[in-house]
């Protein structure tokens, strides 16, 4: 049970620290840049733009990158935990 609560409060100051949140602010605005095109050219041509531009981000470099980074830090918070307990 201490290991459950650790691992708990670890994790919660992993996640609610000013990093994560400079992160996924600056993540939703580069998101928001990259697809306003897609969203502008959806509206002009009257049909709805579908919810699956995942491929087509990690298709961009500079994306495929970003993402590969995040997963890296995930990853490493993880398994840091991971060893503390």
């Amino acid at each position: 049970m201490l290991y459950v609560r650790f691992f708990r409060q670890a994790l919660a100051e992993r996640i609610f620290s000013s990093r994560t949140y400079s992160v996924v602010f600056l993540q939703g605005c580069i998101l928001y840049l990259y697809m306003r095109p897609v969203v502008r050219a959806s509206k002009d041509l009257d049909c709805g733009a579908a919810p699956w531009a995942f491929p087509f981000l990690l298709s961009n470099l500079f994306f495929l990158l970003l993402f590969i980074l995040v997963l890296i830090a995930l990853i490493n918070t993880i398994v840091s935990l991971y060893y503390y307990l």
